[in-house]
This record gives C-alpha cells, sequence and structure tokens, in this order.
C-alpha cells in the first residue's frame, strides 16, 4: 500500500512565519539592506493606505450598528405614546441598520482573509524572484549542478 503525505493547509500564522522568513533572507543578501528599506516602506504604506481603509469601513459599520440600537431604544420609547406610527418608522429603520451589518459581517471577514492570503502571496513571490535568481542558491539547485 502506498500512503502520500497528508496535504499541509496553509493557515495565516504559517503564512506570516513564512513571510518574516523571506524578509529576514533577504536582508542577508549584499544588497539587502537598502532594498529591504525600500521594500519595508512601500509595504508600510501599503498597509498604512489599506489600515485606513479598513479601520474606516469598521468605524462606519460600528457607527450603522449602533445607530440602529439608538434608534431601536428610541422607537421603543415612541410605541407606547400617542405617537406610535413614529415608533414604527424607528423600530424599522433600526431593525433594517441590525439587518444589513449581520448579513455584511461574513462577507468581510471572508475579505480580510482573502487579502491576508494575497499579501502573503506577494511577498512569497517577491522572496522567490530575489533570493532564487539575484543572491542565493538553494540546496536543490546545488544537487543539480553537481549531477551536471
Amino acid at each position: 500500500m502506498i500512503h502520500s503525505a497528508p496535504a499541509k493547509t496553509e493557515t495565516p500564522k504559517s503564512n506570516l512565519k513564512a513571510s518574516w522568513y523571506i524578509l529576514l533572507g533577504i536582508c542577508a543578501a549584499p544588497i539587502g539592506i537598502p532594498l529591504i528599506l525600500v521594500i519595508l516602506f512601500v509595504i508600510f504604506f501599503l498597509l498604512a493606505i489599506f489600515f485606513g481603509l479598513l479601520f474606516a469601513l469598521i468605524r462606519f459599520l460600528f457607527n450603522f450598528f449602533v445607530g440602529g440600537g439608538l434608534n431601536f431604544l428610541k422607537s421603543l420609547s415612541l410605541l407606547f405614546t400617542s405617537d406610535w406610527p413614529t415608533g414604527y418608522v424607528y423600530l424599522g429603520k433600526s431593525l433594517i441598520c441590525i439587518g444589513v451589518i449581520l448579513l455584511l459581517m461574513p462577507f468581510i471577514i471572508k475579505l480580510g482573509k482573502i487579502l491576508i492570503a494575497k499579501c502573503t502571496q506577494i511577498i512569497r513571490n517577491l522572496g522567490k524572484n530575489l533570493l532564487k535568481k539575484n543572491y542565493f542558491q538553494t540546496s536543490s539547485d546545488k544537487n543539480t549542478d553537481k549531477e551536471k
């Protein structure tokens, strides 16, 4: 019987660890320090833009959710008065706000996971292109050179 090795699943933690090793490998190259500074500045600014937009989105959704909750409290106080139709309007607005947030939450979580995977893929490709082509030979490259 032939047993194949189980497929190794990639987790965000292992992806980030691999990215860290690639960045350390780039630092070990002779031209690596200036190159890594440029790469880190670009990554820093891209991350600043990404986290700024992410923070704005989270803040917007949080305000939307809190606004829905406050409208709900306002509607409860109006439902038992002579102005009950206005209470129902506020109740409908609050339920719409809360429903929209609950509908969007899985998509936002999925988008975050996709963005982390794509950033890791970009860093891995950068590491492969810089380390293998320009500076280092891997052990598999050395073995193939001896066989020739």
